[in-house]
């Protein structure tokens, strides 16, 4: 995996957690289930441009971190 997505993976978890959110509301926000965020902020996968998008649209947090990834 590309270093670039695994930094993505550890900016969002930081800003998961400064938003006060766990894996699993943050999934429920994305559309996705919790393993898979916890595989995209263990650098185990890599994040797909919807799950992105509909994290973004319902935490501004994450959005932020995605603008600064």
């Amino acid at each position: 995996m590309e270093r670039g997505w695994a930094e993505l993976g550890r900016v969002i978890r930081a800003h998961r957690r400064r938003a006060g959110l766990t894996q699993e509301q943050l999934a429920e926000r994305s559309g996705s289930h919790w393993t898979y965020i916890n595989e995209i902020e263990n650098g185990r996968r890599n994040p797909g441009v919807g799950v992105l998008s509909r994290a973004a649209a319902r935490s501004p947090k994450i959005l932020a971190a995605l603008a600064t990834a």
